[in-house]
């Protein structure tokens, strides 16, 4: 691959992980909640549920996996039925916490059980199987012309997992700054907010596409 080609994947996954979407509101929930360790099994969930997307976009790809529309329509209508739950049950632990503590003053005040890990950041991550689509039309711009194409698509999911790691972990660090803790609460109520607001525009995405 021509380092001008490796230079524009790059940009494009550093402008499309970066930006602001579920797996980044969800991660940063996690961390600003429940700390590091926990925040960076989610992420690795996370990136292990963008592995297997990967793979069904190389099968469409290939021509070895048909992707209807209508089935992607229900999948998507599903999937962003499990981020508005999640973002709900967060919202409810939240609530609780800070009915919970509204007139303490301590520091470590109790964080929701059971929020993150790698089984969560997985859901989280194949919840939008919109995302397979992106795959489907991002690698074949770098697949073609490839000698040993399979060999060329490890190297891509292998750059994309890097650097998804890289800047997750610098949303993670981020939340973990002293500064962002003393607005742990109005900043977690934040990231709830955007998980739920997106799950909601993908059900309507979802629900358009299956009724329009």
């Amino acid at each position: 691959m021509s380092f001008a080609l490796l230079l524009s994947y790059v940009l494009s996954i550093v402008l499309l992980i970066a930006t602001p979407g579920p797996v980044v509101a969800y991660v940063t929930q996690v961390a600003l909640q429940q700390g590091r360790g926990v925040a960076w099994r989610t992420a690795l969930g996370t990136s292990s549920g963008a592995l297997v997307l990967m793979a069904l976009a190389a099968l469409a790809v290939g021509g070895l996996l048909v992707l209807r529309p209508e089935a992607l329509a229900w999948l998507g209508l599903a999937g962003s039925g499990f981020l508005i739950v999640l973002a709900g049950s967060g919202l409810r632990d939240w609530a609780g916490q800070f009915h919970k503590n509204a007139d303490s003053t301590a520091v470590g005040a109790a964080k929701p059980a059971g929020l993150g890990g790698w089984r969560r950041g997985f859901l989280v991550a194949v919840a939008n199987p919109k995302d397979i689509l992106f795959f489907a039309a991002l690698f074949p711009q770098f697949l073609h012309g490839a000698d040993n194409p399979m060999a060329r698509l490890g190297l891509l999911a292998a750059i994309w997992v890097g650097l998804d790691l890289l800047i997750l972990g610098g949303y993670i660090a981020a939340a973990q700054h002293p500064r962002v803790q003393r607005h742990q609460r109005l900043l977690a109520l934040l990231s709830l907010l955007m998980l739920l607001v997106m799950g909601l525009l993908a059900a309507g995405w979802s629900g358009w596409a299956l009724w329009s």
